[in-house]
């Protein structure tokens, strides 16, 4: 979002839901991938107020009302309506985190609830995170919204299959990223490490519900989205994945937890 205008942004998902019954939903992010900047000219030393402002513009659009703004990396609006506007009148809208203290903040401070990109390591780790945005919310007298996360999965027939396609499409789409910016390249160890207790979901779909479950019970958060995406996966692949996550995880995940708040 940092390199987009939030009005722009705000159409585009506004018509989105329009199309989708209500169903669009706006991740709103600073990005690790800042290739973008040059090409919509801006200067990437203006990172932090790009985000800053373009997120306190977002939340105002958000209301669906006249909007009143100024800063100092776009037009400044005085009263404009925007449209095509929600049937709803309120468009989902969540602040990608990937381990920045200050966008959880941020967040709070604009009454906006998170979503946790956990992408590597333990999902435990994240919980400081948790502290502060309900520490955040508590001090500013903003709402606190339940917790999500996202992280990257692959899910096939059996584990075999699954780890094979992981290992083909995640492995090297980290290793393409790690080689930009420095990263050591993924060893089978660590890919496996991942798998058994980190941040990526692989495997059969009891395989990965079980995971799921493990992770939204330890980390206390509200919500999992897979990305399913990452890689040279093929289409098959990803509808593959897709597909039994819809169909197979989610229902064993819900099982899983309900069993154990029973219990």
């Amino acid at each position: 979002m940092s390199s987009d205008d939030p009005v722009r942004v705000f159409e585009r998902f506004a018509t989105l839901d329009a199309i989708s019954h209500g169903r669009a939903q706006v991740m709103l992010g600073r990005g690790s991938f800042t290739e973008s900047f040059p090409l919509f000219g801006f200067d990437l030393q203006d990172y932090e107020i790009l985000f800053e402002e373009k997120l306190a513009l977002f939340s105002k659009l958000l209301t669906e009302k006249p909007v009143t703004w100024q800063g100092t990396t776009r037009a400044a609006l005085n009263d404009v309506e925007i449209f095509p506007k929600t049937e709803s009148g309120q468009l989902e809208a969540y602040v990608g985190v990937g381990g920045s203290p200050e966008s959880i903040i941020r967040a709070a401070r604009y009454g906006l609830p998170i979503m946790l990109a956990i992408i590597g390591g333990s999902p435990e780790r994240f919980k400081p995170y948790m502290r502060l945005y309900e520490k955040a919310t508590e001090q500013l007298g903003t709402p606190k919204y339940p917790i999500g996360m996202h992280s990257h999965g692959v899910i096939a027939p059996t584990d075999e299959a699954a780890y094979d396609i992981a290992w083909r499409s995640l492995r090297v789409q980290m290793d393409k990223i790690g080689q930009e910016r420095g990263w050591a390249p993924m060893t089978r160890e660590r890919f496996e490490k991942e798998i058994a207790t980190g941040s990526y979901y692989v495997g059969s779909p009891t395989t990965v519900a079980q995971r799921i479950a493990r992770a939204i019970k330890g980390l206390g958060v509200n919500r999992f989205d897979l990305v399913y995406s990452a890689g040279n996966q093929t289409p098959a692949e990803r509808q593959q994945t897709i597909e039994l996550y819809a169909k197979e995880v989610i229902p064993q995940v819900r099982q899983i937890l309900a069993e154990e708040i029973n219990d």
